[in-house]
């Protein structure tokens, strides 16, 4: 587990040139896949799946699902190997182990996690007692209000970095991250993701945008949205940025915005409806087995019938973050939602049981 320094001691701002890397050809790669079906065995235990598996992580072997129950502020652990409910390590919301609205965890060897939400550092075991409380003040200093990131803060899963997107609006969002061994913070900006300005919606007293999403993957810090194909990619050992785009052939690499950018609040139902039409990106997950990245992206049909699923791509990635592979899985009955890598395989929560269940895919790609 890594050792609690502390924090902020020294503070140094860094920006980092990014570099514009030009999208790879498609390969000639011959893709197929099969499918299983995993049902979990929850004994006495009542899982609760109203809103799906919010915070889903895997153990470090990889044996256990840990998901976030945030109707009764729990942890549930699922045993992958043995396919049954494996126990609850409850949490407060306040109090000294309280995590608040908003908090990222990272789970360790013993089964015990660090917990990180706005104020501390938690280390509770796997009964729910606390261990440790670590305060964290990100008023020590002078940093300016909107270059602040705890709200949203995560937490790596080696647990080296705190990283996340400032809540800055003037300036356009930054990445921040701090390095634990050193305790200095860096930050960059997106200036490639820019054009995304284009695509918000202003309703007067509010605006609705897409959502910026970052997450640490193989060991890099990665940031991309679900309006468009490009990400960038943050190595946080040294800082290097660098942006990332590919043009795939079987669906758009971006939002085209042909929808209404202004109105009313009582015209956010219909200009939602309208952008709701257009291309919409899912999360980047990583497949440390074959060395590679899995995304998916989805775009709704006009007069779509209601629960027949919508037109669905299948990305591959390289390590490089180059499109190496497309499939069109719009024929498949379930939207590929909510999905996770474990020992190479794409895992997903069947959400046409109300059972804990997960379809499992097993993806060749020759």
């Amino acid at each position: 587990m890594t050792k609690y320094l502390p924090l902020f001691i020294i503070l140094s701002i860094v920006g980092c040139a990014e570099k514009s890397q030009k999208s790879g050809q498609l390969k000639d790669l011959e893709f197929s896949y099969t499918i299983d079906t995993v049902s979990i065995d929850p004994g006495e235990h009542l899982f609760f799946l109203g809103h799906g598996l919010p915070k889903a992580k895997l153990s470090p072997d990889e044996r256990y699902l840990y998901f976030f129950d945030d109707y009764n502020t729990t942890f549930d652990k699922v045993d992958l190997v043995e396919n049954k409910y494996a126990g609850t390590i409850p949490l407060d919301k306040e109090g000294p182990k309280g995590i608040g609205s908003g908090f990222d965890y990272a789970i360790n060897p013993d089964g015990s996690f660090l917990v990180l939400t706005r104020k501390n550092l938690l280390h509770i075991d796997e009964k729910g007692d606390l261990l440790t409380s670590e305060p964290i003040v990100d008023s020590l200093f002078e940093i300016d209000q909107e270059k602040q990131f705890f709200r949203y803060a995560q937490l790596s899963s080696d647990q080296r970095y705190f990283f996340g997107l400032t809540s800055a609006n003037n300036q356009g969002r930054l990445l921040g991250w701090i390095d634990r061994l050193d305790s200095m913070y860096h930050e960059v900006k997106a200036d490639s993701m820019a054009y995304t300005e284009n695509l918000k919606i202003d309703l007067g007293a509010m605006s609705i945008s897409g959502i910026k999403e970052v997450k640490y993957l193989n060991k890099k810090i990665l940031l991309f949205h679900d309006e468009g194909i490009d990400i960038y990619s943050l190595d946080p050992t040294d800082g290097n940025w660098e942006f990332h785009d590919n043009n795939p052939k079987l669906i758009e690499k971006r939002k085209p915005g042909n929808y209404s950018k202004t109105g009313e609040i009582a015209d956010a139902s219909k200009i939602l409806a309208e952008k709701n039409l257009e291309v919409y990106y899912h999360p980047m997950v990583y497949d440390s087995e074959n060395k590679r990245y899995y995304r998916v992206a989805s775009k709704k049909r006009e007069n779509q019938s209601r629960g027949t699923v919508s037109d669905q791509v299948l990305f591959i990635f390289s390590e490089d973050f180059e499109l190496i592979h497309e499939e069109d899985l719009s024929d498949f009955s379930t939207p590929l939602t909510g999905y996770f890598i474990r020992d190479g395989k794409f895992w997903m929560k069947n959400n046409d049981t109300e059972e804990l269940e997960f379809l499992v895919f097993d993806f060749q790609l020759n």
